[in-house]
């Protein structure tokens, strides 16, 4: 019964658990590329106002996403935060190529190569080590 109540709450658990996750990592990332798309928020603000607030963005989130992992080791286990990492290192190549590109990542339109055929198989291992950490609770 444990095998089963664990494979349903992983399944269940999973999906906040990866939004979390890509949503930390998108907030942490954008902060270090330049994105095309804020030229014209950074004129009309000001470029120093704007940068102040770039880059205090992107502390204050780096710090959420180290305490987010912290939690995760200490309320689950060591293999959440693999877990956590796999989806963030994962996510990293496509969010590089949107935020250079400034599209999304399509089925047609997307980043190719090796790297992003390796990150691709990163969601379904990611989700298989999060089922071994509620597993072993």
């Amino acid at each position: 019964m444990h095998l089963l109540s664990s494979i349903g709450l992983s399944i269940i658990g999973y999906f906040p658990f990866m939004y979390i996750t890509v949503n930390l990592t998108g907030m942490v990332v954008r902060g270090f590329f330049h994105d095309p798309r804020n030229d014209l928020l950074k004129n009309y603000m000001g470029r120093t106002k704007y940068n102040r607030i770039d880059v205090g963005t992107t502390i204050v989130f780096s710090i959420v996403s180290v305490l987010f992992l912290y939690l995760l080791y200490r309320y689950l286990n060591i293999w959440a935060v693999v877990s956590a990492s796999l989806l963030v290192f994962g996510r990293i190549p496509d969010l590089i190529w949107e935020i250079r590109n400034g599209r999304k990542v399509t089925m047609n339109d997307g980043p190719k190569g090796g790297l992003h055929s390796v990150t691709g198989f990163t969601v379904p291992i990611a989700l298989l080590i999060f089922w071994w950490s509620i597993y072993n609770l």
